[in-house]
């Protein structure tokens, strides 16, 4: 029972059926209405801006972050789901509410977020002028094809010097097999728990970017496998209260008795089991 993300792992889940394995995926437990019962997409949107934030504020230019001469933050953020409903409100309060409170009462302005719809993003001039103005840049898609991407490297090139680009999908790259599976904006890296901020020069940057990927034009890049596990002890908390009564359902029933016919809890659990991928 684990995060198995069956979808942009094809390797893994075969691997795991061919071991006789019966696992069961919490990204893929949802109830009736098709909403996910484990998850922590506040966490994923709030903690993600959280180091991005940091990192624009390192490197923004004069007069300064929290100059009140300065414009608004102007945050483009791909993707209106689960996480980019988190998103919106965490961007507006930089991620951390003492502090855009704090700014609001200087008379500081605020943050400007752009929500662009998949069927926007493949309108070059369009994007382009997004991106020329963007001093954020956030991937929260769900892409019908994993193996492509959303905004090509070149596009990077227009963004401002100080720009971030933030990843909160879990995408990997996986090109065991074509077509494979790349990131949402091509060229961003893949990071991890211990290293999750990519500045350009970054050595990391060409080990986590698969050969081939273009990477010629980069800005600092914040990229993590799981946002919420930043924060262990609040996200361990929350999940277990998601989870507490699927275990017991789960324990009750054993997983070779699971099927639609059961309870609410059962029937989510099999909709997530490896048997039905």
């Amino acid at each position: 029972v684990s995060m198995l993300h069956y979808a942009t792992n094809p390797q893994r889940t075969e691997f795991i059926r061919s071991l006789g394995v019966n696992a069961i995926s919490l990204d893929s437990i949802t109830g009736d209405e098709g909403r996910r019962l484990v998850e922590n997409m506040r966490a994923v949107a709030w903690n993600g801006l959280e180091a991005a934030y940091a990192e624009l504020e390192s490197d923004y230019p004069e007069p300064g972050f929290e100059s009140v001469d300065r414009g608004p933050i102007c945050v483009t953020l791909l993707g209106s789901g689960a996480v980019g409903m988190q998103v919106v409100p965490a961007a507006i309060r930089y991620a951390d509410v003492e502090r855009w409170q704090r700014m609001a009462s200087r008379g500081i302005p605020g943050v400007q977020v752009r929500v662009v719809d998949y069927d926007t993003t493949g309108f070059e001039e369009i994007m382009l002028d997004l991106l020329s103005e963007s001093d954020m840049l956030v991937d929260a898609t769900q892409r019908p094809d994993p193996s492509l991407h959303i905004i090509p490297n070149s596009w990077i090139g227009v963004m401002p010097k100080h720009a971030v680009l933030l990843d909160l999908t879990v995408d990997p790259y996986d090109w065991a097999e074509p077509p494979g599976g790349v990131k949402g904006i091509e060229g961003m890296p893949h990071g991890s728990l211990d290293h999750y901020v990519f500045q350009t020069d970054d050595p990391l940057w060409d080990q986590t970017v698969p050969n081939g990927v273009p990477t010629l034009h980069r800005r600092t890049a914040v990229s993590c496998y799981s946002w919420p596990g930043v924060q262990p002890v609040e996200c361990m908390a929350h999940y277990g209260k998601q989870l507490e009564p699927l275990i017991k359902s789960l324990l009750q029933s054993g997983c070779d008795s699971l099927s639609l016919e059961g309870d609410a809890y059962q029937r989510a659990l099999y909709r997530a089991s490896i048997k039905i991928v």
